[in-house]
């Protein structure tokens, strides 16, 4: 996906448009071949609703949520920010009446060929410190 003199960012950008595409994808075969390109093969995902491992674990959850949410799009909301292996962005769901249903914000690890080893997913802000 990347080469050694790609910078972090740039190849980090491409590894989020590659997950957008995936959880976007209504037909089957066209979100298989972005998750297979976008993640390893013994990928973690971890986020509130799943902590999962491998594309087909991933991939049945991508489905069911295109149906519990169906239309709806993921886009991102912040610039991909990077260093090293690892990056960060954050997200929101529209549903398809136009509506926001979710924030959300990824930590990614990227394996050296840019594909995402390690998922970290939040949604909503923040508390404010007390």
């Amino acid at each position: 996906m990347t080469d050694t003199h790609t910078d972090p960012v740039t190849t980090a950008a491409a590894t989020a448009q590659g997950y957008l595409a995936a959880w976007n994808a209504d037909d089957a075969a066209e979100r298989r071949r972005h998750i297979e390109a976008t993640w390893t093969p013994e990928h973690r995902f971890v986020d509130p609703l799943g902590d999962l491992t491998g594309h087909d674990a991933l991939d049945g959850f991508i489905a069911q949520v295109r149906t519990t949410y169906p239309g709806s799009r993921f886009s991102l909301v912040s610039a991909v920010d990077a260093h090293h292996d690892v990056a960060r962005w954050s997200w929101e769901l529209i549903l398809a009446d136009g509506s926001q249903r979710i924030v959300g914000h990824d930590t990614v690890r990227l394996a050296a060929d840019g594909r995402i080893a390690e998922f970290l997913g939040f949604f909503g802000p923040l508390e404010p410190a007390t």
